[in-house]
């Protein structure tokens, strides 16, 4: 098993220090070049992607959670025959949009 691991390492090492020379000591082909240049597009756009996903997702529980918790609220309310202010729906929207009127001008005043 020792052999082996030691043959991989030797390959491993060979291979490695070869790319290194080749990067170091001659300058890339143009096909080598533009093969880089595509897969550093492709992986930015990939990640762009996925982070922009995951925001999007984040936000949409974020609003469902808010939702049940009216819900949840309502019945409640409804349960224990408490009247509510008709204004009393209004409340969660205007509680996000300034939250999120907040962090617009707290990542402004960043800048």
């Amino acid at each position: 098993m020792t052999s082996m691991f030691r043959f991989y390492r030797t390959v491993v090492r060979a291979i490695e220090n070869d790319f290194g020379l080749s990067l170091a000591w001659r300058r890339p082909a143009p096909r080598q070049r533009r093969a880089a240049r595509f897969a550093l597009l492709a992986c930015a756009t990939l990640a762009l992607l996925f982070f922009n996903v995951g925001v999007e997702i984040g936000q949409l529980i974020f609003i469902v959670v808010v939702l049940l918790l009216m819900a949840a609220g309502t019945r409640v309310a409804a349960s224990m025959r408490l009247s509510s202010p008709a204004w009393l729906w209004r409340v969660p929207p205007y509680a996000i949009g300034g939250l999120a009127s907040y962090w617009v001008f707290e990542r402004v005043a960043g800048f």
